[in-house]
This record gives C-alpha cells, sequence and structure tokens, in this order.
C-alpha cells in the first residue's frame, strides 16, 4: 500500500492551524502557489534551487533513445527486449533530494511509529 495521500487543501489547512490564525488559509494558499510557481520557473531556467530543510531541485536533462535502440522491461526480465520504433527526443526531468532535515524527521526503523508505518506502506493492497 502507498502512502496515504494529504490533498492540499488538508495541507493548506494544516499550514494555517499551525500559525495559529495569523494566516488565513488564503494568504497560505497564495504562498504556496507563488512557491511552486517561481520554483518551477526557476527550474525551468535552468537553475538548481535549495530550500532550507526540504530540499534541492535541480533540472537533468534525459538523453533521447534512437530509432532501432533495444529496451528492456526492468519488471520482467525475462520478457525479450523490445526495439523503439521512433526518435525520442531529449527531455528535461527535475531531480529531488530531500534535506536531511526532512529525512532526519522520518520515525526510526526501531521506534514503535517507524515500524506501524514501515508495515503500512509495505501492506498489500
Amino acid at each position: 500500500m502507498a502512502a496515504q495521500a494529504l490533498t492540499a487543501s488538508q495541507f493548506v489547512e494544516d499550514i494555517a492551524s499551525r500559525l495559529d490564525g495569523e494566516y488565513s488559509k488564503a494568504d497560505v494558499r497564495k504562498v504556496l502557489v507563488a512557491v511552486a510557481e517561481e520554483l518551477q520557473g526557476a527550474l525551468a531556467d535552468g537553475f538548481k534551487v535549495s530550500i532550507a530543510g526540504v530540499g534541492r531541485f535541480e533540472p537533468r536533462a534525459k538523453a533521447g533513445r534512437k530509432k532501432g535502440d533495444l529496451i528492456r522491461n526492468p519488471f520482467d526480465p525475462d520478457a525479450p527486449p523490445k526495439k523503439v520504433t521512433a526518435d525520442e527526443p531529449t527531455k528535461v526531468v527535475v531531480k529531488a533530494f530531500p534535506a536531511a532535515a526532512l529525512k532526519n524527521g522520518m520515525p526510526g526503523p526501531k521506534t514503535k511509529k517507524g515500524q506501524e508505518l514501515a508495515k503500512t506502506l509495505l501492506a498489500k493492497k
């Protein structure tokens, strides 16, 4: 089972309540939208972006494939390789590196909370 989804509305509500009503939900939503737009714009312009306590984001080029290249399915190693039927252009993708503070905020594997979270995440649907 994958991690439970936290909707944008719930996320905004949690942040607004954490700020003790100093900012409205609308204000928090505006800030999050502005951060997302600025992040997207900076990455599109080729900048690396670091946000303290959250992580680092970098644009990366992913080489395209040429017609006739052999590709394989990594989930089925016994399947025969297939050929690429048309040229695929080089793509630009975003690589995200979570900050140490974000990683260290996760519950440890020896804690009760950590074991419960791992069990929930590993459970089949």
